[in-house]
């Protein structure tokens, strides 16, 4: 893990893939906590990725955060800890798969995969290489969904 110590906190280099739509919120998120160093972007709509370069870059006062539109190069950057992935639902498997490989831990939007057989590789691929994946499912905390989840 490449995480920093600043004053005394652990800090994690993050970097997000597919910051459109939901990935927008996903930065706001990230970008708002004080353990995270937002480092790279990555999005195949050079608007999203102009726009969510600027929000970092604001943030942190400089320009250092990275852009890409390619995924792969994203991911084999060595300072980055974790990344979010808020690709189109299609799409996320590949881009999960890539970053376990590459060491990185992974948060990603829901759904995390369309298939099972996507899903039982995604498994596969975070035990293999000893990575944490953590999948966005915030609408079974709410208490209407909640009280579903319970009764069936």
């Amino acid at each position: 893990m490449v995480a920093q110590f600043l004053i005394g906190v652990l800090v994690v280099v993050m970097a997000g893939i597919g910051i459109g739509n939901m990935g927008k919120g996903d930065l706001g998120n990230f970008l708002g906590r004080g353990d995270v160093q937002y480092v790279a972007v990555c999005d195949v709509k050079k608007q999203a990725r102009d726009s969510a370069k600027n929000r970092a870059d604001q943030k942190y006062g400089n320009t250092d955060c990275a852009a890409y539109n390619d995924f792969r190069e994203l991911v084999t950057r060595e300072d980055i800890d974790a990344i979010h992935c808020a690709t189109p639902d299609h799409w996320h498997a590949i881009p999960l798969i890539e970053a376990c490989k590459a060491g990185k831990d992974v948060y990603c939007e829901k759904p995390l995969s369309l298939y099972l057989r996507e899903g039982r590789a995604l498994v596969q691929a975070a035990r293999k290489f000893g990575r944490v994946v953590q999948h966005g499912t915030q609408q079974r905390t709410m208490e209407m969904n909640r009280f579903s989840c319970e009764f069936v």
